[in-house]
């Protein structure tokens, strides 16, 4: 796989992304099951991401990706990523898994549409970190600086609770 992308292909997520989502909701809409539920399929979806951010993260990028991956703690500006077309495959066939799993397109497209929202919320928080100077993520900036420096802790990127759960965060007296 080809991790060096220009800027726009790194981008191309931020649109891809909201584009899936908006058709999973859209869809969901025109079948007409529609309840409150359907919030807490959404919420599961955006936990269901979390830990698969922390899994992708620590077993995929640090083992399997891991020569392509430390380039990124080397390089922590370049644009080095997933391609768009891995992007709209990888998010096809999860909102299919998660639908043909809930044995219902509305309910598989809610758990999608969460984790559209989590992998959303992940890249923007990870593109803020490495391209911004904003103090609203001060705290994750440092958390994912520490990761840089020792790549065998603090995989969350967007969220700590999988760091906290699974023994692998390391909180510097500067990490609040």
């Amino acid at each position: 796989m080809n991790w060096n992308l220009t800027r726009s292909q790194y981008m191309a997520d931020f649109i891809i992304v909201p584009v899936y989502a908006f058709a999973a909701f859209a869809m969901s809409l025109i079948s007409g099951d529609i309840n409150i539920f359907w919030l807490l399929y959404a919420g599961l979806g955006w936990l269901i991401w979390t830990l698969m951010e922390y899994t992708i993260h620590r077993f995929g990028f640090h083992f399997y990706y891991k020569r392509d991956h430390a380039r990124h703690h080397v390089k922590p500006l370049d644009w080095i990523g997933t391609t768009p077309i891995f992007i709209t495959i990888s998010l096809g066939l999860a909102w299919l898994i998660s639908c043909t799993l809930m044995d219902s397109f509305t309910r598989g497209s809610m758990i999608f549409i969460g984790l559209c929202i989590g992998y959303y919320y992940y890249i923007s928080i990870h593109y803020l970190i490495h391209h911004s100077s904003t103090s609203v993520i001060d705290k994750l900036r440092r958390h994912h600086e520490i990761h840089h420096r020792n790549p065998h802790v603090n995989y969350g990127v967007s969220v700590r609770i999988w760091d906290f759960v699974l023994r692998t965060i390391k909180i510097s007296k500067y990490n609040d």
